[in-house]
């Protein structure tokens, strides 16, 4: 079953929703905790087409380009991009994401971990880029639970069952 992500439908594509404005829940304090996207090597196995390369606990984010062979073969085939979060730290892939509640985190951090990605993946291409992407993790992760597994299935992010 998958889970309402976006005002559209049952998901939300992951490079669509840069083009929208994030509405982040208000932040009364530095002290709330704030959710974010993580990798996690939980349910792990549950597809034969799962991996997890990156580092346990990074954050990792939902944007990737996805290739003509993933989405002509779907998010099982090919080489990946179509199933995988990329980690902000590692720079490699995982499967599945768990939604977790950081405290003392902000936005601001936020930002700054995916600017730095972005910069060392060669792809430095402005704040507001940065911005976006960081606004879209974090309210991606707002909408779940913490503990939530989350998974992507070419522009689609969806509760792993």
């Amino acid at each position: 079953m998958s889970d309402r992500v976006s005002r559209a439908g049952p998901y939300v594509s992951a490079m669509t929703a840069l083009a929208e404005p994030a509405v982040l829940p208000p932040r009364t304090n530095q002290e709330q905790p704030m959710r974010i996207l993580t990798a996690t090597s939980r349910t792990q196995g549950q597809r034969a087409s799962d991996f997890h390369w990156c580092i346990e606990g990074e954050v990792v984010t939902p944007v990737r380009v996805i290739c003509d062979r993933d989405r002509e073969l779907g998010p099982d085939g090919g080489c990946g991009c179509g199933r995988s979060f990329a980690g902000l730290s590692s720079h490699k892939a995982t499967t599945t994401a768990i939604v977790r509640e950081i405290s003392g985190y902000t936005l601001e951090d936020l930002t700054e971990a995916v600017r730095s990605y972005r910069q060392q993946a060669g792809c430095d291409d402005g704040q507001a880029e940065a911005e976006a992407e960081a606004a879209l993790i974090a309210e991606t992760a707002a909408r779940y639970d913490e503990g939530t597994i989350l998974e992507l299935r070419l522009d689609d992010i969806v509760v792993r069952g």
